[in-house]
């Protein structure tokens, strides 16, 4: 890799590099504005805040969110879950290019422990699918608990993989998780849980559930509450527009 393989970015001030070899950030933002804004001005916002805190970046791919996570705060004990290996080195060379100082987990948060098929950035596959893999896999509770880390923020992008993730943190969604943000996938490349129960693994927890309106637009978040009726509506996927669909929906549970 040379130098001319990383791409620049300043996000509300602050500066890294990505190789990110596929141009997967690029695809997914808006012309005129950072990747995701909303979720980068969010958690500038929660690092200015609170310190000697520690963030999971789950489905953490290229590292975009790692990376912007450790050039906004040095205090910050960072962990960067990611099961597929290809992935894995192109992470690892990135948080390495900028200085960030981050454990990197080559494994899937699911719902169970011992090992399932994988295929790009997804579990939407099974083991005679031509190019799929096997990885190891952990329940979030079970994994950061051998740790011994507790992880207060948490951002899940696992391709439809949600309520696996989910399901598997129940412990940590009472006890731990105090910011959760979650990106919703489109409904065919959901794996084993609906949106209804998703939300239901979250509700249970205790945790108040907001949607981050337009969050691919919008640079300063907007939280609109997900009310009982309004959950309702988000699960009924013959509500969502092609926008949605086409570019994913965005929610935030506090406690």
């Amino acid at each position: 890799m040379t130098i001319e393989n990383f791409s620049k970015f300043n996000v509300f001030g602050f500066e890294f590099e990505l190789f990110d070899p596929d141009n997967s950030v690029p695809a997914e933002t808006k012309p005129g504005k950072v990747y995701e804004p909303s979720i980068s001005k969010f958690l500038i916002e929660l690092l200015s805040k609170e310190r000697n805190i520690s963030f999971a970046d789950i489905g953490a791919h290229y590292g975009y969110f790692t990376n912007l996570v450790g050039s906004i705060s040095k205090d910050v004990d960072i962990h960067c879950f990611e099961p597929n290996p290809a992935f894995v080195d192109i992470l690892n060379t990135n948080i390495q290019r900028n200085g960030v100082i981050a454990n990197i987990h080559e494994i899937a948060l699911s719902d169970t422990k011992g090992s399932i098929p994988f295929f790009n950035r997804t579990m939407k596959t099974s083991d005679n699918e031509p190019g799929a893999f096997s990885v190891a896999s952990d329940t979030f509770d079970s994994y950061i608990a051998n740790l011994s880390i507790a992880p207060s923020i948490v951002k899940i992008d696992v391709h439809g993989a949600e309520g696996k993730v989910l399901k598997g943190m129940k412990n940590s969604l009472n006890h731990i998780v105090k910011h959760l943000f979650v990106e919703i996938h489109a409904k065919h490349i959901l794996v084993d849980y609906s949106y209804a129960e998703f939300f239901d693994f979250i509700k249970q927890s205790g945790m108040t559930i907001y949607e981050l309106v337009d969050f691919r637009y919008n640079d300063t978040p907007i939280l609109r509450l997900l009310t009982k009726e309004e959950l309702a509506k988000f699960s009924d996927y013959s509500t969502w527009t092609e926008e949605q669909i086409n570019f994913e929906r965005m929610i935030y549970a506090c406690s």
